[in-house]
């Protein structure tokens, strides 16, 4: 019996970094099922459709446009409550 796929929604300004978050979520396909239910260029965009997708985990680039209020800065139940789990990178 396989695992089911984690749902991965994935938030950051610049396409050629979303594009090799993907590239390596598909390299560790194997190792962790996963597929990338969403994503976003900037953090009104998180807001507005992270709820729709019924994300396991949202990465998100805290140095984003708009980070802040897609991330830890967001009231409760504004990215509707699904994604529990947050990686940040950037420094």
């Amino acid at each position: 019996m396989s695992a089911k796929p984690l749902r991965l929604f994935i938030a950051d300004d610049e396409p050629p970094a979303r594009a090799r978050m993907k590239e390596l979520i598909e390299d560790l396909r194997e190792e962790c099922p996963a597929e990338v239910v969403g994503e976003a260029g900037n953090g009104q965009e998180v807001l507005d459709r992270l709820p729709e997708t019924n994300a396991d985990v949202l990465l998100l680039d805290i140095q984003m446009p708009g980070a802040r209020r897609a991330g830890s800065g967001a009231p409760p139940g504004a990215t509707g409550g699904r994604a529990r789990n947050r990686i940040r990178h950037g420094a």
